[in-house]
């Protein structure tokens, strides 16, 4: 009977010992994946289009980077921070 009192309290002292180590573990990721979906918000286009800059597409949603490209199309899309509008280049 000694034998199994042991046991027991040799269980319970190991289960609430590893309770402990994932909770420290599962904190611990959580702060990871929090970190990163703070950076990927930082690096976020939404936030560059808030700094001011501009996206311009095609209308088959290409992204324009040149204006040689800009002067190959008819109309483009270009997104600001608050919406979309059409722009004739030519």
């Amino acid at each position: 009977l000694l034998k199994f009192e042991r046991l027991d309290k040799d269980l319970n002292f190991y289960s609430v010992r590893l309770g402990k180590i994932f909770e420290t573990l599962l904190k611990t990721k959580e702060k990871v994946i929090y970190n990163f979906g703070q950076m990927l918000e930082a690096y976020s286009f939404k936030k560059t289009l808030e700094r001011g800059f501009s996206l311009v597409r095609s209308e088959e949603g290409h992204v324009i980077t040149t204006t040689k490209e800009l002067l190959e199309y008819d109309t483009v899309r270009v997104m600001f921070k608050d919406g979309e509008i059409n722009i004739h280049p030519k």
